[in-house]
């Protein structure tokens, strides 16, 4: 929860404070890893709720193939500062989602080096998020023009 204030004092001029990541880009960071909220959800404001219910109602249509898939971390490790994410394959290695979170990288885009191979022909459909991503030999160049930011990708192979 972004806005509880609760030991907001303790953040007092960090620039990577709760506070300062959007609702939904927090929920994605996590949407891979089939969450649970511990939090009080009644005391959320309706705004915090307005915010998810689009990423939310994406991740519910395809949760039960996230479920079935191997979540690989890729990117970066995650400092604040960095491109990070998570790519789901499918029993047999292929392949099927993409996350990239842009922390508050100074960068607009980066190049995702990936640990198994994608066909140039691979269709990329954005789900959920700001940006574009393009299939590139090694991997997957992407452009995200939010800070903090991210793109939720179903790969068609």
């Amino acid at each position: 929860n972004n806005q509880r204030n609760i030991n907001h004092h303790m953040y007092a001029g960090n620039p990577l404070a709760p506070s300062k990541y959007p609702a939904d880009y927090l929920f994605a960071s996590v949407m891979m890893s089939n969450p649970l909220g511990f939090f009080e959800v009644s005391n959320l404001p309706e705004d915090y709720s307005a915010e998810l219910e689009p990423l939310v109602r994406v991740w519910r249509e395809h949760r039960s193939e996230l479920a079935d898939c191997s979540i690989i971390p890729i990117g970066d490790e995650p400092s604040g500062r960095s491109w990070t994410g998570f790519l789901a394959v499918d029993e047999q290695a292929v392949p099927r989602y993409l996350l990239c979170l842009k922390e508050f990288a100074e960068s607009e885009d980066h190049f995702y080096q990936l640990p198994v191979e994608l066909s140039k022909q691979s269709k990329l459909t954005m789900l959920h998020g700001r940006g574009s991503a393009t299939v590139r030999e090694g991997g997957v160049a992407v452009e995200i023009d939010q800070t903090p930011g991210y793109l939720f990708i179903q790969i068609d192979p």
